[in-house]
């Protein structure tokens, strides 16, 4: 059973990872208009996001991993009974 808390953590993640996308393109927009030193800031926000959106997603799909792990093993326990 996939609980709710692994359901939202996977969709903070892809949306911490959409905002972090955007915030490069906001920094390529910065760069763009020749502020180097407003563009650095965002895109080290952005990094530091898109790190977080990746890290979630790194857990949640972990955790669904261990999921299917127990159950076929559950499966494999039952079927030697």
């Amino acid at each position: 059973m996939i609980g709710i808390g692994m359901i939202l953590r996977e969709a903070a993640g892809w949306l911490l990872l959409l905002i972090g996308l955007y915030t490069f393109r906001l920094c390529l927009s910065y760069l763009n208009d020749r502020k180097i030193v407003e563009g650095f800031i965002v895109a080290m926000m952005g990094f530091f996001i898109f790190r977080g959106g990746l890290y979630l997603l790194r857990v949640a799909i972990a955790a669904r991993a261990l999921i299917a792990d127990r159950r076929a093993e559950a499966r494999r326990d039952a079927t030697k009974i």
